[in-house]
């Protein structure tokens, strides 16, 4: 008698587990916990299958005399526990933040590398300023009657590399919130609003 995977009950099984031998077919349940594979007897009949059973979160409980082991889904058994190898906590359902876990650390740039990012973006602003004051001076010399067309396309690239650079002022700004010890200058316009480490 050949029995597939869909014909197997997910909710419950019985007769007690035999060994932890590998078998052809296996139930699987796809989680992120460390799990193990158990070979059990199914509905008493003599066909050995395997199931799979989530270690530190789920522990079905097993009676030797009805000869039955329950399993839960072990999905609704880690949401409603929020527990990996019984210390850690996780909340899976929705994301939010749970007030049991572990505050993370929190990212640390070196000052250094902030500083020098910086550096190289006053220099490309003004290498910016410098090829557009020279390309203006060049054409107003050489080719004044081509100015009306060198103008615009002038004003055109000049807004294309201030947007690329407002960008990467905007992305050094906010990275340099999580640097320590970084000069003032290095917040832009805007006060930092990251709580300082206070140095003794």
């Amino acid at each position: 008698m050949e029995i597939s995977e869909a014909d197997i009950d997910r909710s419950w099984y019985t007769g007690p587990v035999l060994s932890r031998s590998r078998t052809n077919i296996f139930v699987e349940y796809k989680t992120l916990m460390m799990t193990e594979k158990e070979e059990f007897d199914f509905q008493g009949d003599g066909l050995r299958l395997q199931r799979e059973r989530v270690k530190g979160v789920w522990v079905p409980p097993l009676n030797e005399d009805k000869g039955c082991v329950r399993q839960e889904e072990p999905r609704k058994n880690w949401e409603q526990n929020g527990m990996m190898d019984g210390n850690k906590q996780y909340d899976v359902a929705n994301r939010s933040v749970n007030p049991n876990m572990p505050d993370r650390p929190v990212e640390s740039i070196d000052k250094n590398w902030i500083v020098g990012l910086w550096l190289l973006m006053v220099l490309q602003i003004c290498l910016v300023v410098y090829m557009n004051i020279s390309t203006f001076y060049l054409v107003l010399r050489d080719e004044p009657e081509q100015l009306l067309y060198a103008f615009p396309a002038m004003l055109a690239i000049s807004g294309l590399c201030g947007v690329v650079v407002g960008s990467q002022l905007q992305w050094l700004v906010q990275r340099s919130e999580y640097a320590d010890d970084v000069p003032w200058w290095c917040y832009g316009c805007t006060p930092s609003t990251r709580p300082r480490k206070s140095s003794k």
